[in-house]
């Protein structure tokens, strides 16, 4: 593996081994940062989603307040794993990993019918697990409501 990034670091330069250096020559040899990223695929409009889904992930003030969990009179706070407040994240991540995917299946010159056929497969896909996972919130909402 060190001799294989030994290559890469050859080939790509020094920036290549800081984080996302595999983008450098877009950002003039200079690492970019995840922001630098977003800004040049014009994704910065959705930072805000991104760190709304972290909030559940990275301890913070506003994780804390996104885990509260009203019950009727009573209000719990969660403080270990759930399956409560995934949809939101969960389809966001499926709609940025179907937006990277179709980028790149049509970035090429030569578009084929297999492309299109294979967008519209995955595009299937990604609306059958959004639906599963707005089933899994619903399912978690009435389990709730009959408790």
């Amino acid at each position: 593996m060190k001799e294989e990034r030994d290559r890469l670091v050859g080939q790509y330069g020094q920036s290549y081994l800081r984080d996302n250096g595999w983008a450098a020559s877009l950002f003039n040899d200079r690492a970019p940062t995840f922001s630098d990223l977003e800004k040049l695929a014009e994704l910065d409009h959705l930072r805000v989603h991104y760190k709304w889904a972290s909030h559940e992930v990275h301890a913070d003030a506003s994780g804390w307040r996104l885990n509260q969990i009203d019950d009727g009179d009573y209000t719990f706070m969660s403080t270990g794993y759930t399956h409560d407040g995934i949809s939101g994240p969960g389809t966001m991540a499926l709609s940025s990993l179907l937006t990277t995917t179709l980028s790149l299946i049509f970035c090429r010159e030569n578009i084929y019918p297999l492309d299109v056929l294979s967008a519209q497969t995955i595009a299937g896909l990604v609306g059958e697990a959004e639906s599963a996972f707005d089933r899994g919130a619903k399912s978690i909402d009435k389990l709730r409501k009959e408790n």
